[in-house]
């Protein structure tokens, strides 16, 4: 999916007017084939090395000098969040304040501002570690996400490292990953 949104945003630049360089971790993207893309930059993967990703990033915008970067995806917008400083001083960095950020992928925080605001909000059970999570009573029918975006450091995805399962534990085998946001 980000494959189409970053080669839909580099066709638009480039019917703007704009020098396209499209930064990749996948050398067999379809964009890297686009007429739109005028150069490539290989970097690593902004999920799997964020610290990287952004490091590579940075040195690509201080070499080629753009005007603006476009990161497409969650992935690659938490990676440059913490050197936004860095690219603004070069470029603009089009991503949300750290605020806005913050607030839509904290699930907690979103909730809160939901029911601050008087926006209906289904039943929610908030669980920080393995046993509490196992020790809830579950119905069906329920939603079971992370507490924090998996990308984002503090997220629930760490559950799993408290040594428990709760895919097998808690949900019956039916989740596939770690939970801390129980919503029934």
């Amino acid at each position: 999916e980000d494959d189409r949104i970053a080669l839909a945003a580099a066709r638009s630049l480039a019917r703007a007017g704009f020098h396209v360089v499209l930064g990749m971790h996948d050398r067999r993207s379809v964009c890297l084939a686009s007429r739109a893309v005028r150069e490539h930059v290989v970097l690593p993967d902004a999920m799997r090395e964020p610290g990287e990703f952004a490091r590579a990033v940075v040195a690509a915008g201080r070499e080629r000098r753009p005007a603006l970067v476009l990161p497409v995806g969650d992935p690659a917008i938490a990676a440059l969040m913490d050197v936004r400083g860095e690219i603004e001083g070069e470029a603009r960095l089009a991503v949300p304040s750290t605020e806005a950020w913050s607030a839509l992928f904290d699930r907690r925080r979103t909730h809160a501002l939901a029911l601050a605001g008087g926006v209906p909000v289904p039943a929610t059970t908030v669980v920080e570690t393995f046993p509490e999570a196992a020790a809830v009573p579950l119905a069906l029918p329920l939603v079971l996400r992370p507490a924090v975006a998996p990308h984002q450091e503090g997220s629930g995805w760490d559950l799993e490292r408290q040594g428990g399962d709760v895919r097998r534990e808690a949900t019956g085998g039916f989740i596939d990953e770690p939970v801390a946001v129980i919503v029934d």
